[in-house]
């Protein structure tokens, strides 16, 4: 399990980046500023009906 979920945030950060900060600052920005897939600055954000934030390329990527 642990493998694929590996697997699967290398895709992310590799395929959809959100916006990348240096990681002191990445340290300081709020959770809810960063996207719960890629783990980085929101880019084009939008919210699910369960109040979570992702980028939109992350969301879309999950639809396919």
């Amino acid at each position: 399990m642990s493998i694929i979920f590996c697997q699967i945030q290398l895709l992310l950060k590799t395929e959809m980046p959100g916006y990348h900060l240096a990681e002191s600052d990445m340290e300081r920005v709020p959770q809810k500023y960063k996207c719960r897939l890629c783990n980085l600055l929101l880019r084009d954000p939008l919210q699910t009906p369960c109040a979570h934030f992702y980028c939109r390329d992350c969301l879309d990527h999950l639809k396919r």
